[in-house]
């Protein structure tokens, strides 16, 4: 045992009582293990001795065998950290058994200690990397854990108090061993600590920071959403930017920067990755989140950039290669494909431009994608004698934003006599010019990959050959779409072919395509194909190209055969994208074009509902969830968020019955039974709404969701010690619950104990939830309660701003 207390002496560590709230499940086993109880509680006093000896007075166990309850000091190294209040207690020799029950309980505490060293870093005290990934992996098992059980209820943040989303920050310090060696180790070392103070004091409540490696810190952001996280990042750059270290060696002033890469998740994730195991997804975030601080240090130092930055602006070339190509530092890790366009813009430090010449020095689209490179075709010199060099950046445009689109098309174009395509680079202007001369027509992308792996040929000339071949089998089983005047084949990428058909039928155009993905499978080639028509409902007919890779998109979606037309699915699927990106108003606007497609798709007005209801449009989001069940009465996510809306109306009987049409299917739906339950608590009808509440409880998965309201119930009847034990239970499932967070401050602020913690619970909940005015007042209350009237009063502008 000395030996462990000289490990803590030299680390520092220390338990706190906010440690026992959240160790409180591990401390509640591990007291278990020499005293059985049945339920249990943690109680701080407003007012702790220091200092004191475990065995000085007031500080025994206190045995009321009356009650069964027995409160248990909970000491370590002399000081007094609270009172583990266990009931159901009955104790065999309850004269001798108290004294060496707080012995027992003090080894428990020093374990805990233990644990507590083992997940922090020596120097800062924070978190290691593996604790924070631990961490990490954690919040996002109960993303999906809420995502998995049902796909409307389980994101109603009023019954789970839990927002289905998460930020990652990581943050390195510029040039922190240039600095090292320049003014020392120790002022370095010192610096970190600063900087780990420093994190600790600014960050929400709820966040948790690491530190990753030498110079590199992490921030953990439950609930966190791009734009809030995008400005946490600046907040701290510029409060490092903003710190004075100074230099004992050299007795100077130092002043640091710092660089920051951020990712959210689910966000930032795409479909394959959302179904990976927790701890696979958390490295996954990691890396991403290392590829835009790299990026932010490439553009140059102090700045941040968060990962949905990294394709449209994170660009940069990495070396020129020969045949017009470049390599560039962009890939599928980032959302790139083929096909994309980029403008070539020379490196920050050489904006400035010679008169005459153009603000950008060409334009790039992409070939070959890989994981985090791509090869890149040149299309298009600004000026011959500016030309493109490694580390200049590029900009992501659309299609019609493209110089070499807006070229009049060459007379004489050369086909490539393997495929007998036109070059990618006349894609754009032969579409434009031969459009116009077409009332219908339509456009064809095929995906192409080889079923075996031939390691012996480069890749170009596997992809080169394949095209050639796919290039062949098109000719001959589309020979009659390709014989129409003014039909043309392009490359639009490495692996990718365009074809377009005037006047060709899509229908007839589909079942060709599905003729000839069975050819080129039987020709060991597998192919992925999207068909776009015009006219399509209003899409120009520059839209054409982009519909065409989100049929290819939605095709990749399919079993065999990867085939697709352009329809409401597809547009559906480009509307959930956006939305899951956080682009709530252009996901509706694609949302409402799915159903102008097909106004039966109950999916897409159901997801329409959702946006809409998002965007606090009520009235217009119910109408939709109306229109889901009259196409499809047993819609259980239509039915659920149609009784949610109600409710939010005000509409409390319709409400009632949407939800009770939910059970007549699933008696089991756990989260129809809390939204009864909640209908019936909010009309005084306690004794039912505990009846709902309970059944919900029994069933699989409603336990951890169903604690805070039978919590928030038996705290109304005045049952104040059952709401606290159900509250740390409830806590236990979702230790981001808001709600438990704020009654547990109450409670504590209430019963006279500790304010202290009352505020770092209050803290927390208002951090989670700051549309909550009561969460905000509780904090204000017992800041008060601490004679902290400055920061009481802080409180309001502190609200205001959020």
């Amino acid at each position: 045992m000395r030996a462990v207390k000289d490990i803590f002496s030299h680390v520092g560590a220390q338990l706190t009582r906010r440690d026992l709230v959240d160790f409180e499940h591990a401390l509640k086993d591990a007291i278990h293990d020499f005293l059985p109880f049945k339920t249990y509680s943690l109680y701080f006093p407003q007012s702790l001795p220091r200092d004191a000896a475990y065995d000085a007075a007031g500080l025994k166990p206190t045995y009321l065998s009356d009650e069964g309850k027995l409160l248990l000091p909970l000491v370590l190294r002399g000081e007094l950290l609270g009172y583990f209040v266990a009931k159901g207690v009955r104790l065999r020799a309850p004269k001798t058994a108290p004294r060496y029950l707080t012995a027992l309980a003090a080894a428990s505490l020093e374990r805990l200690l233990l644990y507590k060293a083992s997940l922090t870093d020596r120097l800062t005290g924070l978190l290691h990397r593996q604790a924070f990934l631990d961490a990490l992996a954690r919040e996002i098992d109960l993303i999906q854990s809420s995502l998995a059980s049902d796909q409307a209820s389980s994101m109603d943040e009023n019954l789970t108090s839990f927002s289905g989303c998460l930020g990652v920050l990581l943050l390195k310090v510029d040039q922190l061993s240039r600095i090292n060696e320049s003014c020392g180790y120790a002022f370095g070392d010192k610096a970190l600590v600063r900087i780990g103070e420093m994190l600790q004091k600014v960050l929400p409540a709820e966040a948790q920071p690491a530190r990753m490696d030498d110079d590199v810190f992490a921030v953990l952001v439950p609930g966190a959403k791009p734009q809030a996280l995008r400005q946490l990042a600046e907040l701290l750059r510029e409060k490092i930017k903003a710190e004075t270290f100074h230099n004992e060696l050299l007795d100077e002033p130092v002043r640091l920067t710092a660089s920051l890469g951020a990712v959210t998740y689910p966000q930032n994730a795409n479909g394959q990755q959302l179904g990976r195991q927790p701890g696979e997804i958390a490295r996954i975030l990691e890396r991403k989140a290392q590829l835009a601080l790299r990026t932010a240090r490439n553009l140059g130092h102090d700045r941040s950039l968060s990962f949905n930055d990294l394709l449209p602006h994170g660009g940069r070339v990495l070396e020129t290669l020969p045949m017009e190509r470049a390599m560039v530092s962009i890939g599928r890790l980032i959302g790139a494909h083929e096909g994309q366009r980029f403008l070539v813009r020379p490196p920050e430090a050489k904006e400035e431009t010679q008169v005459g010449r153009p603000p950008y020095k060409g334009e790039l689209v992409l070939g070959e994608v890989r994981e985090k490179c791509s090869v890149a075709e040149i299309l298009y010199l600004g000026d011959p004698a500016w030309p493109i060099q490694p580390g200049d950046r590029l900009t992501l445009i659309r299609d019609e934003e493209s110089p070499s689109a807006a070229a009049p098309p060459q007379a004489g174009r050369q086909k490539d006599l393997l495929t007998d395509l036109y070059d990618r680079k006349d894609l754009l202007p032969l579409f434009a010019a031969r459009r116009q001369r077409a009332e219908r027509f339509c456009l064809v992308m095929l995906r192409v990959t080889s079923r075996s792996k031939d390691h012996g040929v480069p890749l170009t000339g596997r992809m080169d050959a394949l095209a050639a071949k796919t290039s062949e089998l098109v000719r001959e089983r589309m020979s009659g779409f390709l014989e129409a005047p003014d039909a043309f084949g392009a490359r639009f990428s490495l692996n990718s072919l365009v074809y377009y058909l005037p006047e060709a039928d899509p229908q007839e155009v589909l079942r060709a395509a599905e003729d000839l993905m069975r050819q080129a499978a039987a020709q060991d080639a597998e192919l992925a194909v999207g068909v776009a028509a015009h006219p399509f409902l209003s899409f120009q007919k520059s839209d054409a190209l982009d519909n065409c890779r989100k049929a290819l998109d939605h095709a990749l979606l399919l079993p065999e055969p990867k085939a697709a037309l352009f329809d409401s699915i597809s547009l559906n699927i480009s509307a959930d994208r956006l939305f899951s990106a956080g682009d709530v108003y252009n996901a509706v606007e694609e949302y409402k074009l799915s159903l102008l497609a097909d106004e039966t798709n109950t999916v897409a007005r159901n997801s329409l509902g959702v946006a809409l209801a998002r965007l606090g449009k009520l009235e217009q989001a119910k109408r939709h969830f109306e229109k889901a069940v009259e196409y499809d009465p047993k819609d259980i996510n239509a039915l659920y968020n149609l009784g949610r809306t109600r409710h939010r109306l005000g509409e409390v009987q319709s409400a009632r019955e949407a939800f009770s049409a939910i059970l007549a299917q699933d008696p089991k739906h756990v989260f129809s039974l809390l939204r009864l339950g909640a209908l019936a608590e909010e009309a005084g009808e306690l004794d039912e709404a505990v009846r709902f509440y309970e059944q919900a409880r029994a069933l699989p998965g409603g336990e951890g969701p169903t604690m805070r309201h039978l919590a928030r119930l038996a705290i109304a009847k005045g049952d104040k010690e059952q709401g606290r034990e159900l509250l740390h239970l409830a806590l236990i499932h979702n230790h981001k619950d808001a709600m438990c967070l704020h009654l547990l401050a109450k409670l504590y602020l209430d019963s006279g104990e500790d304010p202290e913690i009352a505020e770092t619970l209050a803290r927390q909940s208002a951090a989670l939830r700051p549309d909550r005015e009561e969460y905000w007042e509780m904090l204000k209350r017992a800041l008060e309660a601490q004679g902290k009237h400055d920061q009481a009063q802080a409180v309001e502008t502190l609200r205001s701003s959020e």
